[in-house]
């Protein structure tokens, strides 16, 4: 059996010779700046429909091909953005650019990742990479394509909007010939489970018959959009108590579904314990959609499904 040969120690690049600018991350939304966002730090405006860009500056002090001793050596050095989501189920590159040779030199990072695409977090790793394998071995200079010569993670939360739901547009007539809702928006699926996070447990379908109804979903902030996170909050609620599903996942983290219902519970019915919604419901079922019509009209949309009040 054939073995790949031991990498062979090199020098990198010492902490200072990177400076990313100190502020973080200058979020974009348009041509505004939303706010900054640097490792650790929650994204708190962020819901799955939002187009956002990420933008920071990182400064090169030193020049890292006389740093490294790569010069003559016909090497190049490329600075690398990718991203993952969902505690590292994909990753993307989003962003690469060769370095010169140079002190002081300045390289300005634009990443826009895709709202639909995220998922609870959005890692940033941002690296100084060997981008070609140079020829021979010498003493402790990087020669591998990829070797990694400097190199920051950051991990920023995604929090307070809109959760990102699997979404379907399909026709109704067909995908769900006589169940009788051949001319509604929108359908709702919960899973029989809550303990599992939310973009699990649901899954939304949009109905192409309803094509006024689809187009609108595309704005940000349409009656059609309001309609939709309304609609989906409302018969997540309703399904969760009625079934007993919220009273038999009492344990689960705080990530799944139960706990978000039970936040949405509490905002709705703050004096009621979770025990008694069900008999609250059956009983005076027109009063809790009322109650739960007057909770949703309080709540900004950007904020509707994180559960904030």
């Amino acid at each position: 059996m054939s073995r790949s040969r031991p990498a062979l120690p090199y020098r990198v690049l010492t902490p200072s010779s990177v400076q990313p600018s100190a502020l973080g991350w200058a979020v974009f939304v348009g041509n505004e700046i939303l706010n900054h966002v640097s490792d650790g730090e929650a994204l708190l405006d962020w819901d799955a429909l939002l187009e956002f860009k990420l933008e920071r500056e990182f400064v090169l002090r030193s020049d890292p091909y006389r740093e490294l001793d790569l010069k003559g050596h016909d090497a190049q050095i490329e600075l690398v953005v990718s991203c993952s989501t969902g505690g590292g189920s994909s990753r993307d590159v989003l962003f690469r650019k060769d370095v010169r040779p140079e002190e002081d030199q300045s390289v300005t990072v634009e990443i826009a990742p895709s709202s639909e695409r995220l998922s609870r977090d959005l890692t940033i790793t941002t690296g100084l990479y060997l981008k070609h394998s140079l020829r021979g071995q010498l003493p402790l200079v990087p020669s591998n394509a990829g070797a990694v010569l400097w190199e920051q993670t950051e991990r920023i939360r995604l929090e307070g909007g809109a959760a990102r739901l699997p979404i379907y547009v399909v026709s109704f007539p067909q995908v769900f010939a006589g169940e009788g809702i051949d001319d509604a928006e929108f359908h709702v699926e919960v899973a029989a489970e809550l303990d599992l996070e939310l973009e699990t447990c649901l899954t939304v379908y949009v109905n192409t018959e309803r094509a006024d109804f689809v187009a609108q979903l595309g704005q940000r902030g349409s009656m059609a959009e309001r309609r939709l996170w309304n609609g989906v909050v409302r018969r997540v609620l309703i399904h969760a108590i009625i079934s007993g599903a919220l009273e038999d996942s009492a344990d689960a983290g705080r990530e799944s579904l139960s706990a978000t219902v039970r936040r949405w519970a509490g905002f709705v019915w703050p004096d009621e314990p979770t025990s008694r919604l069900r008999e609250l419901v059956v009983d005076r079922y027109a009063l809790c959609e009322a109650q739960i019509d007057g909770w949703l009209a309080q709540l900004d949309d950007s904020r509707r499904l994180g559960g904030g009040k």
